[in-house]
């Protein structure tokens, strides 16, 4: 029984072929993030989720092309996104032994990936992997506000250091002030009817990973963000008269 016990152990690790196969996988990739490349390298990943040392293995392939600034082809600013997320898949599709794998090396691969977009002035693939970090905060897979922040310290960097003027110029022009996280200061029902109304105007012909957040509209149609906004505070306005109405009755 041991034996077998040992069989298995021996199978769940990653061989030297597959690791090959992950790679070239991972350079097909190219600059964009379709999903179901990203599905693919999920897959492949899932079959080593309980293994530390293959997982490790997997995210070493990911971060060495995330991180690498010299390398011809791999260096380029346009290939970043699309291996965040297939990260962003491990984390939130897979999970196992990854999470604490990309997770504990988190601040150093996504202030590294910040500063390329930032050197290169690619803005919209910044809010992009803000949104990312965002996300792992909104669904659970970074419980700890304080680690949380920690790993995106980068993103406060840049607020406190005016490096993101031009979204701050979008957001005022709406009315709406930022906190020191950069998400925007708006009351917690008002928000969820915004993010309501958001939905609806995203809901037909726009690809999940196109989506874009309340923040990141503040950034490219702060008109719209506005009319979001007002819309919101009609809905709730009618809603809080018609439970006073059926109070009152």
């Amino acid at each position: 029984m041991a034996q077998d016990n040992d069989v298995m152990e021996e199978e769940e690790e990653i061989d030297e072929e597959q690791v090959e196969d992950y790679c070239e996988m991972l350079d097909k990739l190219g600059n964009f993030p379709e999903k179901v490349a990203i599905n693919s390298l999920s897959m492949a990943a899932e079959d080593f989720d309980s293994s530390p040392k293959s997982a490790a293995v997997i995210f070493n392939c990911i971060r060495s092309r995330l991180v690498d600034c010299t390398t011809a082809g791999i260096s380029s600013p346009d290939r970043k996104l699309p291996l965040v997320y297939v990260l962003d898949s491990l984390l939130k599709n897979v999970k196992g032994v990854y999470i604490d794998i990309i997770l504990g090396d988190a601040a150093d691969w996504l202030t590294a990936v910040y500063n390329i977009f930032d050197k290169a002035r690619k803005e919209d693939e910044k809010a992009r992997l803000k949104k990312v970090w965002n996300s792992w905060k909104q669904f659970g897979v970074i419980k700890d506000e304080e680690r949380w922040r920690q790993i995106g310290q980068c993103f406060f960097t840049e607020s406190s250091a005016g490096g993101d003027a031009a979204s701050s110029d979008a957001t005022n022009s709406s009315g709406i002030a930022r906190n020191p996280d950069g998400s925007l200061k708006l009351p917690s029902r008002l928000r969820a009817q915004m993010q309501i109304l958001l939905d609806e105007v995203q809901a037909d012909g726009v690809d999940e990973l196109e989506k874009v957040s309340l923040e990141r509209l503040a950034d490219i149609n702060p008109s719209l963000l506005q009319q979001i906004k007002e819309g919101a505070e009609m809905e709730l306005q009618d809603n809080n008269q018609a439970q006073s109405s059926g109070q009152q009755q």
